[in-house]
């Protein structure tokens, strides 16, 4: 269905685009009187650049938009690099989450049981070192000297398009990214998520977190859950509970084959709404690579567009 809808969304952000300058959230706070006069990079011309996917150098992508929308004469990178501080980045995250809420509520998206199949994961982003995103996001290396930001991103694995991205200090941690894009998904009530993660995740905070914010969720753990793992010596299905907090709670502890290796899953969902088989299935499809789209559309969400897109490319 998302293809079908494509043609409804495109003008939507083409009409969102020609009337950005009309917008009360286009211009970066004490810029309010950017975009006023005439200039080649106009507010419209600024706004279609940053959020047109990008794999050619900023210098090579000007010159391209120059040959096609303005009679062959193109902005140099400074200029560009100046006018798109006018721009206000949380102006271009409305781009993202209008699209993604366009999406969800009206594009019939393909679901799973009524679940919508929402894998998440993380990477690490190589960052030029500068001062300005040193300061943000700190760095990595044995030096601590390689700037370096913790992406993150909540996408349809079946529809393959982002429900969330976010971009965090290299010092977070993955689960605290996973709360923003909860946060995020908390706006579409009416909609069921099944969360699927790698290991890297679980918890018995995070399990009750999900339970008590009403997300579904199968994750994947790792051996050192051996208080677990070891209820599946003999079967392949097992309904486990565990008290937290002082609180009960119940969930289901799988063992399966992926490839040549056994994988160990836990969900909240009982045997009739997500058998062995089907959880299989589903986990299957977060082996899958996730689009380069979904982390270039995280960083054209950030202050940081025009230095972080290439290292974005570069990184994955």
């Amino acid at each position: 269905m998302i293809a079908k809808y494509g043609r409804k969304l495109a003008d939507r952000i083409i009409s969102k685009i020609k009337n950005c300058k009309e917008s009360p959230t286009l211009r970066a706070e004490g810029h309010e009187k950017s975009f006023t006069r005439d200039r080649k990079l106009t507010a419209e011309r600024i706004v279609s650049m940053v959020i047109v996917p990008a794999k050619q150098s900023l210098q090579k992508r000007l010159k391209d938009f120059g040959e096609r929308f303005m009679s062959g004469e193109y902005a140099t990178k400074q200029a560009f690099s100046k006018q798109r501080q006018f721009v206000n980045p949380d102006y271009i995250r409305e781009f993202y989450d209008e699209g993604v809420e366009e999406l969800i509520m009206n594009a019939e998206l393909e679901t799973f049981k009524g679940f919508h199949l929402t894998g998440v994961d993380g990477m690490r982003l190589a960052c030029e070192n500068t001062p300005e995103l040193i300061a943000e996001f700190g760095c990595s290396g044995p030096k601590k000297d390689a700037c370096t930001a913790l992406a993150s991103s909540a996408y349809d694995l079946i529809e393959r398009v982002s429900f969330d991205c976010q971009i965090g200090s290299y010092s977070l941690s993955e689960r605290e990214l996973l709360n923003r894009h909860l946060d995020r998904l908390d706006m579409f009530a009416d909609e069921r998520f099944l969360i699927v993660a790698d290991r890297g995740y679980p918890s018995y905070d995070l399990m009750e977190t999900l339970i008590d914010r009403g997300f579904s969720f199968l994750l994947r753990i790792s051996e050192t859950w051996t208080n677990v793992i070891s209820w599946l010596d003999d079967v392949n299905d097992k309904e486990l509970q565990y008290e937290y907090k002082g609180r009960i709670h119940k969930f289901r502890a799988l063992k399966i084959e992926l490839g040549d290796k056994v994988e160990y899953l836990v969900t909240d969902l009982d045997e009739a709404t997500l058998s062995l088989d089907e959880a299989k299935h589903v986990y299957s499809l977060r082996w899958n690579k996730i689009p380069i789209s979904v982390f270039c559309s995280l960083c054209r969400c950030s202050q940081y567009t025009d230095v972080l897109v290439n290292p974005c490319n570069r990184a994955v």
